[in-house]
């Protein structure tokens, strides 16, 4: 009854995957952080206007490499699908749907050059409707840090 309820007030949680949501477009990161101010989270390097909620740190890996992990540590969490992918400007979302209702939350993710061979993660978790709250937003970023720091020591091995 409560699941019925949910989906006839949020259509998009009714639906699957990605689908039930606009295909996104590219999106200027801090923009969308200012714009959403304390209904989204971002991660960032230290010294990112705006401030990030979470600090993320410079890799030694180029920027390609590092967006390949990031596609590679988003996409392996549960309930986590790509819903766009702009290789060129190394920016992907992704939505990740609750695991009770199927509530979907966007996440951007982009690898951005910080010096000549090295490059940043910045992640910015946005919610399509007005739950789950920051706390949980926050929580995703970090649990998808730490699967991106995996990555990161799994790419510098090679």
């Amino acid at each position: 009854m409560i699941r019925w309820l949910v989906h006839r007030w949020m259509p998009a949680a009714a639906a699957k995957g990605s689908r039930g949501l606009p295909t996104p477009d590219p999106v200027d990161i801090a923009a969308v952080a200012r714009a959403r101010g304390g209904k989204a989270v971002l991660a960032a390097p230290a010294g990112h206007e705006p401030a990030p909620a979470l600090v993320t740190g410079e890799t030694n890996l180029s920027a390609p490499a590092l967006y390949d992990a990031m596609l590679r540590a988003a996409l392996s969490g549960p309930r986590c699908f790509l819903a766009a992918a702009y290789p060129t400007r190394l920016q992907a979302h992704v939505v990740v749907r609750t695991e009770r209702l199927d509530i979907p939350e966007m996440v951007v993710l982009q690898a951005v050059e910080t010096g000549e061979a090295t490059s940043a993660a910045v992640m910015l978790s946005v919610g399509v409707y007005a739950c789950p709250g920051s706390g949980a937003r926050r929580r995703l970023l970090a649990i998808w840090l730490a699967a991106l720091e995996q990555e990161i020591k799994t790419e510098e091995r090679q």
